[in-house]
């Protein structure tokens, strides 16, 4: 069977069309196939692949408002951002992430990252490869995520963060609508609008 998280295709340079092709061509296998978001299997009638949509779920043992914080959320008033992603995969856009965060008003920016990294400059807190029990204190102790990736098949933080008591702050990237209800419950902008991303997280402060 082939599970497709995402356009596998759409991870390479945009030169990479002999890849692209090979790539793509995966999807007309004859597989049994399963997907997680309602874009891809759409996409994928396009290679005569009929594919099972399994929505992600959401650990609920886990992410949750009740249970420990590695801080007591900010007053009203002051506003704790949190980056979350690998540094240096473009698609994930962190390092600019954390720049446009930290050219807001916000009053602090933590990063979480699967990136061995003890400290980044301009960040009151980073944490790097922590297990996965360890990530909801992390969420709680945050009001909004910060997540610009420019690739996603459906994307788990924010869902994550959601069920933490924060919000989100995203990108108009594939998959976001699975789940995201702009100005309902997370803020969506246009892809590199990056004065409009400043802008907004000054408004949620």
């Amino acid at each position: 069977a082939y599970f497709v998280q995402s356009i596998e295709s759409r991870l390479y340079p945009q030169d990479e069309k002999p890849l692209h092709g090979l790539v793509d061509s995966t999807y007309a296998l004859p597989l049994p196939t399963v997907t997680e978001a309602t874009w891809i299997q759409t996409h994928l009638r396009d290679y005569g692949t009929e594919a099972a949509l399994v929505r992600n779920g959401i650990r609920k043992d886990l992410y949750s408002t009740t249970g420990r914080a590695e801080s007591a959320r900010p007053p009203r008033g002051e506003l704790r951002v949190l980056v979350e992603g690998p540094l240096g995969v473009f698609f994930k856009n962190v390092g600019r992430s954390l720049r446009l965060s930290r050219r807001s008003r916000a009053d602090e920016t933590w990063l979480l990252t699967s990136t061995s990294l003890g400290w980044y400059p301009g960040v009151a807190r980073t944490y790097s490869r922590v297990p996965i029990d360890a990530v909801a204190p992390i969420y709680r102790s945050c009001d909004v995520i910060l997540k610009l990736s420019y690739v996603e098949g459906m994307f788990g933080p924010p869902l994550e963060i959601f069920h933490c008591g924060g919000t989100a702050v995203v990108y108009d990237v594939t998959g976001h609508d699975e789940y995201i209800r702009n100005g309902e419950n997370a803020l969506v902008l246009r892809r590199d609008d990056e004065r409009g991303v400043v802008e907004t997280l000054d408004r949620l402060r």
